[in-house]
């Protein structure tokens, strides 16, 4: 589990957990922030758990930005 900040603020808590075997997934996407302004994505681990999984590990595999 982990929370999601955007510019300091709290966005999201995401549920990492999914079944050993499926594909990867996209957990947060943001639409329609300024490209004029700098912003400040923050992922934190909130060392917490989806009852199915066996671990607290929060890995973050990308980010992609469209324009």
């Amino acid at each position: 589990m982990a929370e999601v900040y955007l510019d300091g603020v709290k966005v999201s808590t995401v549920d990492l957990y999914s079944d050993p075997g499926q594909s990867r997934k996209v957990v947060f996407a943001k639409k329609d922030l300024d490209p004029t302004v700098e912003h400040t994505l923050e992922v934190r681990a909130l060392g917490t758990k989806n009852s199915a999984s066996s671990g607290k590990r929060v890995d973050l595999d990308a980010f992609v930005v469209l324009r």
